[in-house]
Order: C-alpha cells, then sequence, then structure tokens
C-alpha cells in the first residue's frame, strides 16, 4: 500500500498532462450521459443514482487531485462543485431530465469521500514510514 501511494504521490509532469486528458474526456462523456434521457439505465429505485454521483464525483476528485498540483480547497473543489452545478442547471431546460439540489449534494458527498480517504491514506503511509 505504502507503495501504491509513494508512486501516485511522485507522479511526474508527462503522467500529469495525460492525467488531465483522462480527466476532461471523462468530464465531457459525464456531461453528454448526465443530458441523455435516464429511461433503461438501471438507476430508477429509490436514491441509487446519488451513489452514482458520488461515486463519479469520488473519481473525479482522484484524476483531478493526481492531474495538478493546485489546491484542493481552493482550485478543484469548487471546480468539481461548479461542474456539478452546471450539469443540474442544464438538466433543468431538458424535458426529460431535471435540477436537483440532492444530486449536486451526492456530488459533494462524493469529493468529500475522496478527501476523507486520501488524507485518511496518506496520514497512514506517513504514520507507517516514521520509526
Amino acid at each position: 500500500m505504502q507503495a501504491i501511494l509513494s508512486r501516485l504521490l511522485a507522479i511526474q509532469p508527462p503522467t500529469r498532462r495525460v492525467v488531465k486528458i483522462v480527466f476532461l474526456c471523462l468530464m465531457a462523456i459525464g456531461l453528454v450521459l448526465a443530458l441523455l434521457p435516464m429511461d433503461g439505465m438501471g438507476l430508477e429505485f429509490n436514491n441509487r443514482d446519488k451513489l452514482a454521483h458520488a461515486a463519479a464525483f469520488f473519481g473525479f476528485a482522484f484524476l483531478l487531485d493526481l492531474a495538478t498540483l493546485r489546491s484542493f480547497w481552493y482550485w478543484k473543489a469548487p471546480l468539481l462543485l461548479s461542474y456539478g452545478a452546471v450539469i443540474e442547471i442544464l438538466q433543468a431546460f431538458t424535458p426529460w431530465r431535471s435540477f436537483s439540489v440532492a444530486d449536486w449534494a451526492a456530488d459533494a458527498l462524493g469529493i468529500l469521500l475522496y478527501w476523507l480517504v486520501w488524507r485518511g491514506l496518506t496520514h497512514y503511509a506517513t504514520a507507517a514510514d516514521k520509526p
């Protein structure tokens, strides 16, 4: 586990560029999917779509964290929250989707969960390195 974390923390600029491209492509795909009709996508029961929102934004936060060294709370989290808000606003203008504050809150929860997991893992790795 420590070796994996060490490698993730030491990503070089060429690899970061590749991760940025992957991140941007996945965000574009996410935007398209968010604006398509939901019929038959298998997320109909209860609040399963909230879990999908949280998982997607957990993944986006992970990729963005790998892609850039900028501050998480001053740059990355606001960018991801804005992306989620834009999706919800655009969905309000489609006849088959709707604006949902709960979806946006699930996005925020995914970002927060990523940060908590990453912070916990890096704390574990640095504590294990100390004699």
